[in-house]
């Protein structure tokens, strides 16, 4: 029809549809630090009362040997013999406590120090472990001997093969019981998983 203007066509927009964004979940953080920090820490913690027992463990046997008789005294002395040195290796024995100690606090805290003090204190440990079990038992051994000397008894049958299957056995034993632990530590913190966290720590 004429004079009515024609109908304008009105495009319609919509907005598209929103659809959620997927964020990565923020990473948890792993137990093992905690964990392996607090048994560093308790085998640390009782590492520096063994060794301060044994720089005062001198002190405390004199004072035990002027109780007793002297044929006791005598056999105290002879104990004594076992380690000539109990202060200096107590001293060494604190020493090494503590830096699993320190370690191990770091190690909860997740400081990247505390592997290198771990890793430390596992090679040191180590060759304490070793050498400290050799030399300790041959020291016992001889021990022993000089005693029944004393004593006039004389060599037992069959004492010879007891002897020496128990210092092989003490021996394994020791070693075993002693290097547990830093051979973990080794072991652990070689991994490249392990590695790669510790990289990312702060």
């Amino acid at each position: 029809m004429a004079g009515i203007p024609p109908m304008e066509h009105h495009e319609q927009h919509f907005a598209p549809p929103l659809t959620p964004t997927a964020y990565p979940a923020p990473a948890q953080p792993t137990s093992w630090p905690k964990v392996l920090g607090i048994i560093c820490i308790v085998f640390g913690g009782l590492g520096i009362l063994g060794g301060v027992w044994g720089i005062l463990s001198p002190v405390f046997n004199e004072w035990l040997a002027s109780l007793m008789p002297p044929q006791q005294q005598a056999a105290m002395e002879e104990a004594a013999k076992v380690n000539p040195y109990p202060v200096a290796t107590s001293l060494f024995m604190l020493a090494i406590a503590a830096l699993l100690l320190a370690g191990g606090i770091g190690l909860v805290r997740c400081h990247g120090h505390a592997i290198g003090l771990l890793r430390g204190w596992a090679v040191i440990k180590i060759f304490w472990v070793i050498v400290g079990t050799f030399v300790g038992l041959h020291m016992t051994r001889e021990l022993m001997e000089e005693m029944q000397k004393q004593t006039g008894s004389g060599p037992v049958p069959g004492m010879e093969a007891i002897m020496t299957a128990g210092f092989v056995f003490g021996v394994v034993v020791g070693i075993l019981w002693g290097c547990a632990l830093p051979v973990f530590v080794l072991i652990w913190f070689s991994r490249r998983k392990i590695r790669n966290e510790v990289a990312s720590w702060a």
